[in-house]
């Protein structure tokens, strides 16, 4: 399959490291502005090295954490004020690795307002400019949201 992304600008959440990562980087060698985001500066800006930025694509970055939501609307109003997302990877991380018998419930509640809360918020923010550059719409029976390439 053929897939050109140019002119278009994925968020990609959890993009400094894992599938995050990768995912940012086929995204940007498909074409698309890639804006990451993360927690730590140094691996989004390492990762963002590492996108292809051939034909004029440009890339940034955003440290974030997705558990504070105040910041991640701050931080996501602003992007907006520059550009529409056509892309958003929901990828956040949590509960940590190891064995679920160590994992609190305490953990997974905050997994679960990561996982939840935050793809919320990020999409009721984007999906105005998804549906107004046509990269998003309704389905008309189910309301479910679709992509158009």
């Amino acid at each position: 399959m053929n897939v050109n992304l140019k002119g278009k600008t994925a968020l990609v959440c959890g993009g400094s490291k894992g599938i995050g990562q990768a995912i940012a980087i086929e995204l940007a060698q498909l074409g698309a502005n890639v804006i990451l985001m993360a927690r730590s500066k140094p691996e989004l800006e390492a990762t963002q090295g590492q996108l292809d930025t051939r034909q004029g694509k440009t890339h940034s970055n955003h440290t974030v954490d997705m558990t504070d939501r105040s910041g991640l609307q701050e931080t996501i109003n602003s992007i907006l004020e520059s550009t529409n997302i056509h892309i958003l990877i929901n990828n956040t991380g949590g509960p940590a690795s190891g064995p679920i018998i160590n994992a609190t419930e305490e953990d997974f509640i905050k997994a679960l307002g990561m996982h939840v809360g935050a793809s919320q918020l990020l999409v009721k923010a984007v999906m105005d400019g998804m549906v107004a550059d046509g990269a998003a719409g309704w389905g008309d029976r189910n309301r479910t949201g679709t992509i158009r390439w």
